[in-house]
């Protein structure tokens, strides 16, 4: 028995060897030490006994330690509010504090109705029931609760209120209301720096880029939250250049970047493929000390994932201290993106050792590495293992997984059999790796059938069409070709053009195919030149397959496949850099098989290790051979 609990007793029972002048006080006092909640009802009965537990004070600090504590009851904050009631009017302080008791147990609907019993009973709000009851809106999204709110605010009088304001063009924003959340901020007669954060990232929240930008400009001073708002901002905009700008102004500022700066902004390096700006976040993380939680480490680990540097990811990895879940779920899907699928499934078993419980995404990160790498057995027994082991009911993104997974194998029989006993109907990410595969396979019926209902799927994608498209040009069904092509442009689907970039210096640059807009162009396409003649001598010869038009002309479809942006930026950064040195190429769409045989030679002529990011996967060429083994 704990010395509370054996203080108590001795209370109770009034036992003689305690002699105390002031129960009242020693109650408290014995509340105060409770730390379970059996204490806290032995003491709870001392003051019924004293009739202490009606004396507003009393009652208030003993509704707190049951509604806010660790180791409270809602259900006994609930009953102390009762008793009072039956003897006088509670205070605002009880209703406030079961008011923001059940906002810390996620039941807000519970604590408005709570308000509302608090109006009932004429008890006057004050300013902390309002900055409770208003989060409360915010979080049930009860707009229009929320205005009647604001009106009683306003009639009376604490309007002016920094931080009930706030609140108010908090719930307005979150709401989308933003017109009102930008009325009520333009009204307030003192703006605090919370007041200027929470408008930017109502027109944040509401995607309101001019708004916002204009607004950031106008702020008399700006905080860490400042800079992370519009950071973040850019990054979900897909802005990852001006993302990282401003991360450099937030510098310049004088402004020191946090752990979510330093996510958010790890996040556009990651998408911009600029390795040289991710060490340096990297080293700036190291040289401050900053410890590498769960989050920060899992954004490193991506960013080195999505730049083709495995290495990097690693260092990462094993510098996390305190890995959770998604930490090992980046590791393995670094391993799986970067053509080491067979290391992603040592992880996941060095991951069930370490006792860390697999979740959906681990799965899916999982299934996606035996997909890429041709490991049919090992994923259909993963498969198996998801629900027989872990619990985990398959979603539609883990059998998207298995169909991927059986149609990269050409098993287009297995895949189908996946698809009819899904409980989901198949979605357009299905029908694209169906069809992808049986371009691949040359499966042109089953190709054909996916292409179809691809395209009804997701009419507005060309994907779609193209890749339907381009399976026919390779059937040299040139019918069928001018067919879907008419229909793409019939709905007004726009092809997205093929686009790679190179990373030098801390400076991206760009190239399309065909591309004769870069400062060096001559220079480029010397380079390119250069590589023709020692392709020739290898033995290259152009696979005209790729070239999906319909040219007669031979000359005509080499040419055009020499000048695809990968190929471009593989011989700008060849004329920049020294002999030996690493070439890493991002491009938003796959690499076609072309390209691919090129890249290969091109890393044996020159001894370079050439990495390239698709829209699929890494391919680390390396004296002619590839990550992906020809499987992608």
């Amino acid at each position: 028995m704990t010395c509370v609990v054996a203080a108590a007793t001795s209370l109770l029972l009034g036992s003689p060897s305690i002699s105390d002048p002031n129960p009242g006080a020693t109650n408290l006092c014995l509340l105060q030490m409770s730390r379970h909640l059996r204490e806290a009802i032995q003491v709870h009965g001392l003051m019924i006994k004293s009739s202490q537990s009606t004396d507003p004070y009393s009652a208030g600090r003993l509704a707190e330690f049951y509604a806010i504590s660790d180791h409270g009851s809602l259900e006994y904050a609930e009953k102390v509010l009762e008793s009072v009631e039956q003897v006088e009017q509670p205070t605002p302080f009880i209703y406030n504090t079961l008011i923001r008791g059940n906002l810390m147990r996620d039941d807000p609907l519970r604590s408005i109705l709570l308000y509302q019993q608090m109006l009932r009973g004429s008890v006057e709000p004050e300013h902390f029931t309002f900055t409770f009851v208003l989060k409360a809106c915010t979080e049930l999204l009860a707009l229009d609760f929320g205005k009647q709110i604001h009106g009683h605010v306003v009639k009376i009088g604490m309007d002016s209120a920094p931080f009930i304001r706030n609140k108010i063009i908090h719930l307005y924003a979150v709401c989308g209301a933003i017109s009102d959340a930008r009325k009520a901020f333009d009204t307030s007669t003192e703006r605090d720096i919370v007041a200027w954060n929470t408008m930017l990232e109502g027109y944040s929240r509401n995607n309101d880029g001019r708004s916002l930008h204009a607004l950031f400009n106008e702020m008399p001073y700006r905080d860490a939250v400042s800079w992370n708002t519009m950071i973040a901002y850019c990054v979900q905009n897909g802005n990852s250049d001006e993302a990282v700008d401003m991360f450099r102004l937030m510098q310049e500022c004088g402004e020191l970047p946090n752990k979510v700066t330093l996510v958010s902004v790890l996040s556009a390096i990651a998408c911009l493929g600029a390795l040289s700006q991710g060490k340096w976040v990297h080293a700036y993380i190291e040289k401050r000390g900053i410890e590498l939680d769960q989050n920060l480490g899992s954004a490193l680990i991506n960013m080195y994932s999505k730049c083709g540097c495995i290495e990097g990811a690693i260092d990462a990895f094993n510098g996390t201290k305190e890995k959770s879940v998604d930490t090992w779920n980046s590791m393995i899907t670094s391993y799986a993106s970067n053509g080491q699928s067979l290391k992603a499934l040592e992880l996941f078993t060095k991951m069930e050792f370490a006792g860390i419980r697999p979740n959906a995404i681990t799965f899916s990160c999982i299934l996606n590495a035996c997909s890429h790498s041709g490991s049919v057995d090992e994923g259909d027994k993963l498969f198996e293992r998801m629900y027989e082991d872990y619990g985990i009911e398959p979603d539609i993104a883990h059998y998207g997984c298995m169909v991927d997974l059986f149609a990269r194998a050409g098993l287009f029989e297995k895949a189908k059999e996946v698809m009819a006993r899904m409980p989901f109907k198949p979605d357009a990410v299905m029908w694209k790796a169906l069809l992808s595969a049986s371009r691949i396979h040359k499966n042109y019926e089953m190709g054909e059938q996916a292409g179809t209902q691809l395209i009804e799927l997701a009419p507005t994608d060309d994907a779609g069409y193209v890749l339907l498209s381009n399976m026919y040009a390779m059937a040299d069904d040139w019918e069928q070709v001018y067919e879907v092509r008419k229909k793409m442009k019939d709905r007004g689907i726009q092809k997205v053009p093929g686009c790679s970039s190179v990373e030098l210096d801390g400076i991206v640059h760009e190239f399309i195919v065909g591309d004769t807009t870069h400062a060096r162009t001559k220079e480029i396409y010397e380079m390119m030149d250069e590589f023709g003649e020692k392709l020739r001598i290898e033995g290259y010869e152009p696979d005209t397959k790729q070239v999906l038009l319909d040219i007669d002309d031979e000359e005509v479809r080499q040419s055009s496949l020499t000048h695809h942006s990968e190929k471009l930026a593989i011989a700008f950064a060849f004329i920049n850099t020294k002999p030996g040195t690493t070439i890493r190429v991002m491009k938003n769409l796959r690499v076609c098989g072309d390209c691919h045989s090129v890249i290969k030679l091109l890393s044996k002529i020159y001894d370079r290790e050439i990495i390239v990011r698709d829209s699929s996967r890494f391919h680390h060429f390396v004296r002619g051979s590839c990550s992906c083994k020809g499987y992608w």
